[in-house]
């Protein structure tokens, strides 16, 4: 039999999946409904998807713009289909844990605690609803992964190298610190002889060969970018001090041990006080012990995950914690984000195997644990998602014109009226303020972010009238208008200075539910005529 033969099928294996879609149809009606003009993240993607590149940021890398544009060209642009995106890689991600600890031998029970267990995580849940993109995919391709390099340990054709080439390419396109994650798998390969066998040069090569081939185009993208900029983003990004620092180093390294704490102790907390009960002896455990079965033989009786499997993922997440450490001792990096540390997401899935092989005895004491601890992760969820609904409520009810909770309908109605149909709308930078591209659900525009760094691709020169507005939410009189209009690119810039064509267009007050101005607008000659030019 196979090291990681597939345990067999029960209700579970049905039941599981079809709740994960519950919940990511109850969580997409949620946030829809709560958050129409969607956050940063969302307006974001709404910007990238205006064309297909190899690229978009040197930040993170093309796949869920990817999958987003190619979306909209069947809905169009909606901040909605950024939601069912996001909730589905977390939906997809629960389902692949799940299915690992089933194929390692895990009866349902343990299986499904260690797939429910990063929800206990806020990072990789309550704050992940609604605040990341790139991070919720790439938890999906960590845990392909681990998939791919399991079925391609068992059977090492040049197939299933072939597939696991395939999902570490497209992981590498998630993000950036994928890298790091698949080193750390190459060196446990390395480490635990058993896994030697997937390091033999014919087929590593395959593995390498298609991970190459897929994300090529995008590593051309990334080589022909502006670096200097790039690096200056980082600095920043890391708050670095232009230079190694031993105080950033450390307090990067306090940062981390912090981090992988925050993302593994709220789970083991929860998991240990359910469990408080295993420590005692059972009565029908020990008799079976002295008829001679054990509780060893009743914990292992379907495990098929061998030490070997379990040193491996062990191995493979302590070196990419490992990893991070030394990519922020080499930057002297100060600052890291638990999200960085998605891969955590395995980590209970290699507690589990751990205590069924290595301590069976316990295991087999914390069945009646894990139960408890299963329901109240289902009860945390549900409280979290209308804590998140709660959450939301209240923000509008304190930020009224913020993006997540604005009418952009009734915004693209106002501007309408103002003359703007279509053509091309520049921006600057407004966080949480009122995000313009998602004004491309409701008018023909063409969005264009002023304070885009040079590591941005550009858009295709695609006028679509010669009309150009400026977008400038909170500005507080003319003379900011005109400052910002002089960094608008010709001809919208000649215009002014020309002054023929520059007009100030009236304030909206079409969605401010304060009576306060909303908005000011720069226009040139090519838009129509805007109602109540001053």
């Amino acid at each position: 039999m196979s090291a990681l033969a597939t345990t067999p099928s029960s209700a579970a294996d049905r039941r599981v999946p079809l709740a994960a879609a519950l919940v990511w149809l109850v969580a997409l009606a949620e946030m829809a409904w709560l958050l129409p003009g969607g956050r940063s993240d969302d307006a974001e993607i709404l910007l990238h998807t205006q064309a297909f590149a190899w690229g978009y940021r040197l930040r993170n890398p093309p796949l869920f713009d990817w999958l987003a544009w190619a979306g909209m060209q069947l809905t169009g642009p909606t901040p909605v289909l950024v939601f069912a995106l996001r909730l589905g890689c977390m939906a997809l991600g629960f389902w692949l844990l799940w299915k690992l600890a089933r194929r390692a031998g895990l009866d349902a029970l343990p299986a499904l605690a260690s797939a429910l267990a990063p929800l206990w995580v806020l990072q990789f849940f309550y704050y992940a609803l609604a605040d990341l993109t790139h991070t919720v995919l790439s938890g999906v391709f960590y845990a392909a992964t681990v998939w791919a390099v399991w079925r391609a340990r068992e059977l090492p054709g040049w197939r299933r190298m072939a597939v696991l080439g395939g999902v570490v390419g497209l992981g590498l396109l998630t993000k950036y610190l994928f890298a790091l994650f698949v080193g750390a798998a190459l060196l446990a390969c390395w480490l635990v002889p058993a896994y030697r066998v997937l390091l033999r040069p014919g087929r590593l090569g395959v593995a390498l060969l298609v991970a190459l081939a897929i994300a090529l185009p995008h590593l051309l993208w990334v080589l022909h970018q502006d670096h200097a900029t790039f690096a200056e983003q980082q600095r920043q990004s890391l708050e670095t001090a232009g230079h190694w620092s031993v105080r950033n180093t450390l307090a990067g390294l306090g940062a981390l041990l912090g981090y992988t704490l925050a993302v593994t102790l709220p789970w083991l907390l929860v998991g240990g006080l359910c469990s408080l009960d295993a420590r005692r002896p059972q009565p029908v455990l020990a008799a079976a012990a002295a008829g001679g079965r054990g509780e060893k033989s009743q914990a292992l009786a379907t495990l098929r995950a061998s030490d070997a499997d379990l040193r491996w993922l062990a191995w493979t997440l302590a070196l990419s914690v490992a990893a991070i450490a030394l990519s922020i001792v080499g930057f002297g990096a100060s600052r890291v984000r638990p999200h960085h540390l998605v891969f955590l997401s395995l980590a209970p899935l290699a507690v589990m195997l751990f205590l069924a092989r290595r301590r069976a005895a316990l295991f087999a004491r914390m069945q009646p644990g894990l139960r408890r601890f299963t329901r109240l992760t289902v009860a945390w969820v549900a409280v979290a998602l209308l804590a998140f609904a709660v959450d939301a409520r209240r923000f509008a009810q304190r930020c009224e014109l913020c993006g997540p909770q604005l009418d952009y309908a009734q915004l693209a109605q106002g501007l309408r009226a103002q003359g703007l149909e279509g053509g091309t709308l520049y921006y600057a930078s407004r966080h949480r303020l009122l995000n313009p591209p998602m004004l491309r659900q409701y008018l023909d525009l063409r969005v264009v972010w002023l304070d885009a760094p040079s590591t941005e691709s550009p858009l295709p020169a695609r006028p679509q009238s010669a009309c150009a507005w400026l977008w400038m939410p909170g500005v507080e009189d003319d003379a900011d208008a005109t400052r910002l209009a002089a960094r608008v690119p010709a001809p919208l810039a000649t215009a002014r200075h020309a002054g023929s064509g520059l007009q100030l267009a009236t304030r909206l007050k079409t969605v401010d539910r304060a009576g306060q101005p909303l908005m000011l607008a720069v226009s040139r000659s090519g838009c129509a005529e805007p109602a109540g030019v001053r």
